[in-house]
């Protein structure tokens, strides 16, 4: 018969986080600089003249991310079985003054060898730690986006400067010690008694990442855009991109897609024409081209 014991948790409370950018805003300003070039560029691996465009506005703010780390483990007994090949002509085992007979598989004699089945109650452990980073729409994110970095020193300032910042009231709901829970929770079926089980929160923290958001304008086109510099990493996005990589926005890489497409077809021109050419030569120094 089975039998449960209550499960011992223990989960911290939420903190919540400012972290420091790792660059002074002279820095952003060089990396908006550069940046801005590239994002008026006909092709993503070409630079437009930087004196043709100009840095409009460079805005900090925070963007919120929910970080949790927990463990959960089982100490646990269940029936175990295994069958052993022994020796055809074993009759007897003896174990702990207890007898056991191997047999033939199925009765099967024409086999060089015998099973014996070995049975008990085995006590197990099992364990399982994760770590779980949110973004503000409750979307799993790669844990890198948010390295051990140093706080804010003034979490009041940064509130003040992040308030512009339209926060998900859903991230007050405190929702993800119920998500880690139900992905390392395990208890298994085919247990006879548990001996101590726990589920440990020992993170949890709303961490607010620095921002920076530029707009830029083209003098001649006055065209504008407006991009988007991590300030823990420096790495550049375009606003409303998904930021899990450094690589070019989606319009950037469809770009360098047509380029290359548009550099092949020309390849096979020219190709072709001088082939055709190398054909006209050979009529006319009478030699056959298809020798």
């Amino acid at each position: 018969m089975s039998k449960l014991i209550s499960v011992q948790e223990k989960v911290v409370e939420r903190k919540v986080i400012f972290f420091k950018s790792a660059f002074e805003i002279k820095t952003i300003r060089k990396i908006a600089e550069k940046a801005k070039s590239q994002m008026f560029s006909k092709y993503f691996f070409l630079k437009s003249n930087p004196e043709e465009s100009e840095i409009n506005t460079i805005d900090k703010y925070f963007e919120p991310y929910i970080v949790v780390d927990g463990v959960y483990s089982i100490d646990f007994s269940k029936e175990w079985s295994h069958s052993i090949k022994v020796d055809e002509e074993m009759q007897i085992l003896k174990i702990s003054n207890k007898n056991f007979e191997p047999n033939f598989l199925d009765n099967r004699i024409d086999l060089p060898y015998k099973l014996l089945e070995l049975e008990g109650t085995g006590r197990f452990y099992h364990e399982e730690r994760k770590r779980i980073v949110f973004d503000e729409k409750w979307n799993e994110v790669r844990l890198d986006l948010l390295p051990y970095l140093p706080f804010e020193e003034d979490v009041q300032e940064s509130l003040n400067e992040s308030i512009n910042h339209q926060l998900n009231e859903d991230l007050n709901a405190a929702k993800e010690v119920k998500i880690l829970k139900n992905q390392i929770f395990n208890r298994p079926t085919d247990f006879s008694i548990i001996h101590k089980e726990r589920f440990n929160v020992s993170e949890r923290a709303l961490v607010f990442k620095p921002m920076y958001r530029v707009t830029a304008t083209h003098n001649k086109t006055q065209k504008k855009v407006t991009f988007v510099i991590d300030g823990v990493n420096g790495k550049i996005f375009s606003e409303n991109k998904e930021k899990t990589s450094g690589v070019p926005t989606e319009g950037f890489k469809k770009i360098g897609l047509n380029i290359v497409s548009s550099i092949k077809n020309q390849t096979q021109k020219v190709y072709s024409l001088i082939k055709k050419s190398g054909k006209r030569l050979s009529s006319k120094n009478g030699n056959d081209p298809s020798k």
